[in-house]
């Protein structure tokens, strides 16, 4: 397979990147279901409004996805404030240099290979591009491996979203 890897620029992409993680996280895990749209077969959030989506599609059909919301962008949610901890960094760097990323999906038959690391290639770069110093996400506990073999590390204890 060969993946082109994008940055959402056009409403038409976000509504594309929405309705392909309801497409993994609502019908294919179970996930996210109080707060899908289910009539339009799409998953969004408040987050949404000043993240950067990256997607990766493979000929027409989007196969991956993930979500960056950048400090440098928007002051951070409460929700993500709380969730991350931030305040636990800001002696560290200011807060418009944090990303954080989450929404990281694949579709089941690109996991395990590279498609994952593709897409968080694409966050080191906006990383990169944008002087972030710090990333921050959250997985569920048998991702863990995955997303430490990615650089990330845990700092704080197990939480039930």
């Amino acid at each position: 397979m060969s993946f082109e890897i994008r940055t959402a620029s056009s409403e038409a992409e976000r509504a594309s990147v929405y309705r392909f993680r309801y497409k993994v996280f609502v019908q294919e895990l179970g996930l996210f279901r109080e707060s899908a749209d289910h009539d339009d077969g799409s998953l969004s959030d408040e987050h949404d409004r000043t993240a950067h989506l990256i997607y990766a599609k493979d000929g027409d059909e989007i196969v991956g996805t993930v979500r960056i919301n950048w400090g440098g962008d928007a002051p951070f949610s409460r929700e993500f404030k709380e969730t991350y901890q931030l305040g636990r960094f800001e002696a560290v760097a200011p807060p418009e240099s944090f990303m954080v990323v989450t929404r990281l999906a694949v579709e089941k038959g690109s996991r395990g290979g590279r498609l994952a690391l593709l897409l968080m290639r694409s966050c080191a770069a906006f990383a990169k591009e944008h002087n972030s110093h710090l990333s921050f996400c959250d997985c569920q506990p048998h991702l863990l491996r995955l997303y430490e073999s990615l650089g990330f590390r845990p700092y704080a204890r197990p939480y039930n979203d």
